[in-house]
């Protein structure tokens, strides 16, 4: 008798520890919220940290990191600069919220979704979770149409400036004309996975240098 006690407990137990382990797939609208709390913990827990001189990535200046111990109250979280700059929209019957800090407006004039864009950006997932090494940690530089990002990016950009360019300007992209750029805009934006790639919250950190609008045909 006691050894089918036993035996039963066992396979209790088992069948606990399969439910326990099930993985439950979220509606949209249930991932949107999940990922909204996701984000806020994330800005409470980390802070914004410029870089020493020398130490640029594709020429953004700053770090984030995460609270240390021996921080106070008066330290400055990522919830403090981006909490209340919230854009709230709706995308495939999904409400959706992503929060941005503008750290430079930029001087040019402001991005809109109908513009070529010459950008750097260094995109992260939120902790460190595991993604593809195709964006994880890399970083990029690139000139792309606004109408075909993700959706977060279309929200994200129109809130930056690019920088202001000299009243003559080398057309080769491939020249070092950056350097004539004043002041691009640079910042951050907070895109939840289902304005993204579907697979996690991520974190883009650009600089945005030109804006130049797409010619119709």
């Amino acid at each position: 008798m006691k050894k089918i006690i036993l035996l039963l407990a066992i396979f209790t137990s088992i069948i606990a520890c399969k439910k326990d382990d099930e993985v439950k797939i979220l509606t949209p609208a249930e991932q949107s919220k999940a990922d909204d709390e996701q984000v806020i913990e994330y800005m409470k827990s980390y802070k914004f940290e410029d870089f020493y001189v020398g130490e640029m990535v594709n020429n953004i200046d700053w770090k984030i990191v995460e609270l240390e111990d021996d921080d106070t109250e008066e330290t400055i979280t990522l919830f403090d600069l981006m909490g209340e700059n919230v854009i709230n929209t709706t995308f495939n019957g999904v409400d959706y919220k992503m929060y941005y800090y503008v750290k430079d407006i930029g001087k040019g004039e402001l991005v809109t979704d109908t513009d070529n864009i010459d950008v750097d950006y260094n995109v992260f997932s939120l902790y460190g979770s595991e993604m593809s090494s195709r964006i994880d940690y890399s970083n990029f530089t690139v000139k792309f149409d606004v109408q075909g990002l993700i959706e977060g990016w279309k929200i994200g950009l129109v809130n930056f400036n690019s920088g202001l360019k000299p009243d003559v300007f080398p057309g080769d992209s491939n020249a070092p004309y950056r350097e004539l750029i004043d002041t691009p805009g640079r910042g951050i934006f907070l895109v939840p996975s289902g304005l993204a790639y579907g697979s996690g919250v991520l974190r883009f950190d650009v600089v945005i240098y030109d804006n130049i609008p797409v010619e119709e045909e």
